[in-house]
């Protein structure tokens, strides 16, 4: 995908099709250092001026600034073991840049730097 550092790896989902927009749903993903399942409704056309939204209610695991800072932040990587350079993925502007979208999104575990905070975890690291 343009404009990031990582592939998504979709490992299932179900997709429907009209004439107004893509649905994914039952949708399971890897990628940013989470594993992610829910459902994601996008429009097919927009037309006008006006923001055009996607849609969501999405479950990760863990979700960690620093892994989607990394992700987000294409950059040329050492081929192992080569010594090359190879280019980032696919050229051009970041799907990410323009996105509009409204949702839910349930996060397990968050990472901000050096904090992480769980759901449910009241306890104090020793």
């Amino acid at each position: 995908m343009p404009g990031t550092s990582a592939p998504i790896d979709i490992v299932s989902g179900q997709l429907t099709l009209t004439p107004q927009e893509a649905t994914f749903d039952k949708l399971t993903a890897i990628g940013a250092g989470g594993h992610w399942s829910g459902k994601i409704v996008v429009p097919r056309l927009c037309e006008g001026d006006s923001p055009c939204f996607a849609r969501f209610d999405m479950q990760v695991d863990t979700l960690s600034t620093e892994e989607i800072g990394k992700f987000l932040t294409p950059s040329s990587a050492k081929r192992p073991g080569t010594g090359c350079y190879r280019e980032p993925l696919r050229s051009g502007p970041s799907p990410f840049a323009s996105l509009r979208a409204e949702g839910t999104l349930h996060v397990g575990r968050l990472a901000v730097h050096k904090l992480i905070a769980r759901r449910g975890d009241n306890k104090s690291p020793n």
